[in-house]
Formats: C-alpha cells, sequence, structure tokens
C-alpha cells in the first residue's frame, strides 16, 4: 500500500524525510493503527521539520490517538513510522 492523500482520512504507511504535503492543512486527530510492537513510534512534522505530534506503541497494541485537535500546520512530513499506518482526519 502506499500513502494516500486523496480521501479522508489520510492513510500514511511509508516514512520518509520528504514533505508529503507543503500547503496549510487544519488537522483534526491523528491515530497511530495497526503497529506491531510497544517500542514502535511515529513521529509527525511540519514541511519545517518542527514536531506537531509523537507517539509510542502501547503494549496493548491498542490504537493511539492525539489528546484533541491539532489545528493548521504548515506542511506535513512523517520522517518515523515504525510499523502500522498513521490515519490523519482532517477538517473540512
Amino acid at each position: 500500500m502506499a500513502n494516500n492523500l486523496q480521501e479522508n482520512p489520510w492513510t500514511i504507511d511509508t516514512p520518509g524525510a520528504g514533505v508529503l504535503y507543503n500547503a496549510n492543512v487544519n488537522i483534526h486527530h491523528m491515530e497511530f493503527v495497526a503497529y506491531t510492537n510497544a517500542t514502535d513510534t511515529v513521529v509527525v512534522q511540519n514541511m519545517n521539520g518542527h514536531n506537531v505530534w509523537d507517539a509510542q506503541g502501547e503494549s496493548s497494541l491498542s490504537p493511539i490517538t492525539t489528546a484533541g485537535q491539532i489545528g493548521w500546520i504548515h506542511g506535513l512530513k512523517v520522517p518515523t513510522l515504525g510499523s502500522g499506518f498513521l490515519k490523519i482526519f482532517i477538517k473540512p
């Protein structure tokens, strides 16, 4: 599967240092799902490399959700995604 930014929620399964989205985006919340180890991590940054959210898996392997709404960010990068998927819910 490849990163999908065409549908809401966006689904990211391939991390990388490059910018995935290079415009402003209003994010409602994010979920780190289907990871396989409690040590798996996800890091989400704006296009300038400032951390927006990071999380580490749990021993229960339960989905991890951001606490509250994220809001507007300028661009999107996901340099770290241990396994599983990052789901990004966009506000209309």
